[in-house]
């Protein structure tokens, strides 16, 4: 069994973003799009909640949709030996969601579920090199047509969207250069509610970049 890493589920992926650089002094930031606000709630109900999509996450020869059945995740996802289970729920999210997923010591990942119907799906990988992002959004643009992009320094994000689903790919940069990816797809009000949209990525990319630029030029301590 592997040591128990750092939770790397990517619910926390434009938190991350925002935190870099954060001995620097945080610039002042007029606004976040997006931001759930304290005491917000979404509650989901499957079907009717629900819609056809085109969209998927991606593994080898296999697709995972929003609305697939819980199953589906175990095979399109299955748990790998040497993995720990993790049901960590995204932060705000009721008890009527419900979450299964794994974890090792270098890829997470994991579904939320209503009614053992899948209403998102993130995965998160560790110690990835920008080429293996690029090469991440070409094969997804393959399959899916053009997306909508953001490429700022090293950072790389590419939105799809249909009526029943959302689909992000984006990267997060430590200060020392470790890079993580991740992959997330959801019901759109759930994205949304999870701050995994594009305004989000646009708002949170450039705090990340103001606050490196600020920690790069802060003078050398001194002995």
């Amino acid at each position: 069994m592997p040591r128990q890493a750092k939770s790397v589920i990517a619910w926390s992926l434009f938190s991350s973003l925002a935190l870099v650089g954060c001995s620097a002094p945080p610039p002042p930031v007029t606004s976040t799009p997006s931001v759930t606000p304290s005491g917000a709630s979404i509650e989901l109900e499957y079907p009717g909640d629900f819609h056809e999509t085109s969209l998927g996450l991606l593994n080898e020869n296999a697709e995972l949709r929003v609305g697939d059945d819980a199953i589906n995740f175990t095979e399109v996802f299955p748990r790998p030996p040497r993995s720990f289970e993790v049901n960590d729920r995204p932060p705000k999210l009721s008890s009527t969601f419900q979450t299964r997923g794994w974890q090792t010591n270098l890829v997470a990942v994991a579904a939320v579920l209503v009614e053992d119907h899948v209403a998102a799906t993130v995965i998160t990988d560790e110690g990835v090199e920008l080429a293996r992002v690029e090469e991440e959004i070409d094969a997804y643009e393959s399959r899916y047509g053009p997306a909508t992009k953001i490429v700022n320094g090293d950072y790389r994000f590419a939105f799809w969207s249909d009526e029943g689903a959302s689909l992000m790919i984006g990267n997060a940069v430590e200060l020392n250069g470790k890079m993580s990816m991740t992959r997330a797809i959801g019901h759109p009000r759930l994205m949304l509610f999870m701050n995994m949209t594009l305004a989000d990525a646009q708002s949170q990319v450039r705090l990340a970049q103001e606050r490196r630029e600020a920690n790069e030029a802060q003078p050398e301590p001194t002995n």
